[in-house]
């Protein structure tokens, strides 16, 4: 028995040499007939090509949905002193970092500043930089 790629393959042959059924062989005229159906084999590869790769597209978010479903939980931030902030989580699996917002004490101006990522029960902590010019303007956390 044909799988489906063959028996699909062998109707799109079969509606492929449909015009020439019947037709008499003339000087040169099977010539073009293989010339056709080499074609429709191309177009019958090609056609493929789009199935195989959007099966890939449809594997991939499946199983990154699998692995972000896995995050930490009851999670705390704190900030011990101006200058630095961390975050801590208690349960779940995977990882947690800590992303503090930094302000210049002279300009106002403000970036951000991420701990290292770590398992949980474990403190992710970072410094905004120098102590007597910049401060922890908010303390928030990421998880993967």
């Amino acid at each position: 028995m044909d799988t489906p790629k063959e028996s699909w393959l062998a109707s799109l042959m079969t509606i492929a040499w449909a015009p020439f059924r019947g037709s008499r062989r003339l000087p040169g005229r099977h010539k073009k007939i293989g010339e056709h159906i080499m074609n429709m084999k191309k177009l019958a590869s090609l056609a493929m090509t789009p199935l195989v790769v959007g099966g890939i597209a449809v594997a991939v978010p499946i199983a990154g949905a699998t692995a972000a479903s896995a995050v930490p939980s009851q999670c705390q931030v704190g900030k011990p002193n101006e200058n630095t902030g961390f975050a801590i989580c208690r349960a779940g699996t995977g990882q947690v970092r800590v992303k503090v917002t930094c302000e210049d004490g002279i300009t106002g101006n403000r970036h951000f500043a991420y701990g290292p990522w770590k398992g949980v029960d474990k403190k992710s902590q970072v410094a905004c930089g120098a102590p007597q010019r910049y401060i922890v303007a908010l303390v928030d956390y990421q998880r993967r």
